[in-house]
């Protein structure tokens, strides 16, 4: 069965509507927005490793089942507010008490995520269930280049077909994708795009594949490693100082990622070493772990006058003591409880509601398809090197931005509060904002992007993280995405998860689409490592409900992804 994943874009006349929000990640301190967590257990409790640089209001609560009793900021004794003696760059209370963050024997400096039971999902002792393997096959595909000539990576489907051309690596760079096993790839000279330099075959267990034209491997050392054609060695005597420290890093490299595979049972993407991400991330111990968090930006009920919804600039308004606006559009109640919901353990994945409903209210929906019926789509591309599209991707998309109106601004405000970070961090920032974000102050969000799939369209299995493309520093890529669904009555048209880690099927978890439901992911681990799980597609759409004289299915696709990027 086809399928595809990432938020689609919207289209007046057609099927299936996503809406995307994709967040970058970089490391170090914490930037904390202003909503209350909660979660929910049996008895209430400080979370010291999210509530270090909070408000003392902020409290934790953790249970599986139904919440029966209320967990109120009230209930939990206040937190201090000294924090002066955090070091703000390395703060590494934010992940101490997740117990599966273990340093490895073998490099102790280096704290890992390391993969629990799946009987844990189930809040069982270990051993009590057996992971099933998942029917799809594929995974992630990390390509080097230790030498100092750019090459083309080429995918060979074989049978006298001509190969596809998936991207320069430049010298002593690196290329990802995915692929399955069987699948052979090769490096060509850029010069001589006709002339292979090496080949590699695609193996179930190997995610690391890489050229290195000055050393012979053998045994497990030998797994990914492509041989030249050639035969022929080069001396290391060859390469300039600089050339020589660059091939020495990726060296180091190969061989923490054999240590951190042989402690964690998962391959590293990264580039090691890479400091922990900035922002904590939510937990997902077991299926229906939830999180409670309070939030000012409550949903509009009903749109305010179209005078009022021209562009609404960058809103560096406050969060504490400035009133949220249009108000009275916004019902009764001034603030509004977000839950997260854990759908899956490993990727990381909730299911995002406000006081029980879904995250995007019926007038916040037709106010973005409003905004799309004046986008034009277009063919949506892939990121292959010099780009372009792909039959592996038959949707159309456009993009919308914070500032087209308030009601895009609430929005964004909204996940900053539920996602736990400030939403400065989503906007272009003032001067006195976050000055311990080095670099450029621009949004670490990327725009919304809005993707249409109609009746046949598709997205195949891909990842939507970024791989380390060089080794000079912590990489941007993305950290957490967010799918908004704008409409529903379709069949087919599901967000799956084809290697999500269960004891029940081998087959994919299915998010369905629901008008305004939001379904959140992140594409890293707490220890800074790329995670390979997060496998999306969108299933094939088959055929749409008909509610009025056109069939549209939207979603609203929402990627924060300027986060430095750490597996």
């Amino acid at each position: 069965m086809v399928r595809t994943l990432l938020c689609l874009p919207i289209i007046a006349t057609m099927t299936n509507l996503i809406l995307a929000l994709v967040i970058l990640h970089r490391s170090s301190t914490s930037a904390k927005g202003d909503g209350i967590p909660a979660q929910h257990e049996r008895a209430v409790h400080i979370d010291e490793s999210s509530d270090v640089l909070v408000p003392a209001a902020r409290i934790v609560c953790d249970t599986a089942d139904s919440v029966t009793d209320s967990c109120s900021p009230s209930e939990a004794p206040p937190l201090s507010n000294d924090v002066e003696d955090i070091d703000h760059h390395h703060p590494t209370v934010l992940f101490e008490n997740d117990p599966n963050m273990k340093s490895m024997p073998t490099v102790p400096e280096f704290k890992a995520y390391v993969r629990p039971h799946v009987s844990s999902f189930y809040q069982e002792e270990s051993r009590t269930r057996m992971e099933v393997k998942p029917s799809f096959s594929g995974l992630a595909g990390k390509f080097i280049n230790m030498s100092p000539e750019k090459l083309d990576l080429y995918w060979e489907p074989g049978e006298g077909k001509p190969g596809h051309f998936q991207g320069s690596v430049g010298p002593f760079q690196a290329r990802g994708t995915g692929t399955y096993p069987s699948h052979q790839f090769s490096f060509r000279s850029s010069s001589h795009s006709n002339e292979a330099i090496c080949r590699f075959t695609v193996t179930a267990n190997t995610s690391i594949y890489f050229y290195d034209p000055f050393a012979t491997y053998s045994g497990d050392s030998a797994a990914g490693w492509c041989a030249p054609l050639s035969g022929k060695l080069h001396s290391l005597d060859q390469l300039s100082t600089d050339d020589r420290v660059k091939y020495n890093k990726h060296w180091q490299n190969n061989e923490f990622a054999k240590k951190y595979r042989d402690f964690t049972g998962a391959d590293w993407l990264s580039m090691y070493p890479r400091s922990r991400p900035r922002n904590d991330m939510w937990r997902a111990d077991f299926f229906g772990q939830e999180h409670f968090v309070t939030t000012k930006e409550t949903q509009f009920q009903e749109l305010p006058p179209s005078s009022q919804l021209g562009v609404s600039g960058s809103f560096p308004r406050g969060n504490q003591t400035e009133q949220i606006p249009f108000q009275a559009y916004r019902g009764p109640s001034s603030t509004a409880s977000l839950t997260l919901k854990a759908v899956s353990c490993a990727p990381r994945a909730f299911e995002m509601k406000v006081d029980g409903e879904n995250f995007l209210s019926s007038a916040e929906v037709e106010h973005i398809l409003s905004l799309a019926k004046a986008q034009n789509l277009a063919r949506s591309t892939v990121g292959h090197g010099r780009g372009g599209t792909d039959s592996t991707r038959t949707s159309f998309n456009t993009w919308l931005y914070r500032e087209a109106s308030p009601v895009i601004d609430a929005i964004y405000r909204r996940v900053a509060d539920a996602l736990q970070i400030d939403e400065a961090l989503l906007r272009q920032r003032e001067l006195h904002e976050h000055p311990e974000w080095p670099g450029s102050r621009s949004s670490l969000a990327e725009a919304m992007q809005l993707v249409h799939y109609d009746v046949g369209q598709e997205y195949t299995a891909h990842h939507d993280f970024g791989y380390p493309t060089n080794i000079e520093g912590d990489h941007s890529s993305r950290w957490a995405n967010i799918l908004f669904y704008l409409n529903e009555g379709m069949e087919g048209g599901e967000t799956s998860f084809p290697r999500w880690r269960n004891a029940e099927t081998s087959g994919p978890m299915n998010v369905k689409p629901e008008k305004g439901k939001v379904r959140h992911n992140f594409y890293i681990l707490k220890s800074a490592a790329i995670t390979s799980l997060p496998f999306f597609l969108l299933r094939l759409i088959l055929s749409f409900f008909v509610p009025f004289s056109y069939h549209r299915l939207f979603c609203f696709t929402c990627s924060y992804l300027m986060e430095t990027l750490m597996i």
